[in-house]
């Protein structure tokens, strides 16, 4: 028969109690996303909208603006970290008075945050968002 000491007794009872209390890991339980969207209202009646999702070791990103009217021209900035990646001039060409401006960046390490900004050329309607990954 096994002999336990009665000084390692309180060990052999608390041990099991310990393993059992031991929390889940943290990725476990909040796992990171893998795709985000932020979208808000400009400063008229137009909307916008930012994806990001990973992909390929990059981020996908893209800004959209809907305003309901096509043959709208917009000047249109993106940043990525701070650092300009697109600046342009877009037009409203979708059926739906809409358009998207859709580009990969790298995958930086830690947060990567997109913002754009939008500038209708004949209303001067602005539309600023931003989103993080």
């Amino acid at each position: 028969m096994l002999s336990i000491g009665k000084r390692a007794l309180p060990l052999v009872v608390a041990l099991p109690l310990l393993v059992a209390a031991t929390p889940a890991p943290a990725a476990a339980a909040a796992a990171a996303p893998t795709t985000v969207l932020t979208q808000g209202s400009c400063s008229i009646h137009s909307a916008w909208k930012i994806t990001m999702a990973y992909a390929d070791g990059r981020i996908e990103a893209a800004f959209e603006v809907d305003q309901g009217k096509i043959g709208a021209s917009w000047r249109v900035r993106l940043t990525h970290n701070g650092v300009a990646y697109f600046k342009g001039t877009v037009k409203t060409l979708a059926p739906d008075g809409s358009f998207e401006v859709n580009k990969f960046v790298p995958n930086l390490a830690g947060v990567d945050t997109i913002r754009g900004s939008a500038i209708n050329l004949a209303s001067r309607e602005t539309c600023l968002g931003s989103a993080s990954l």
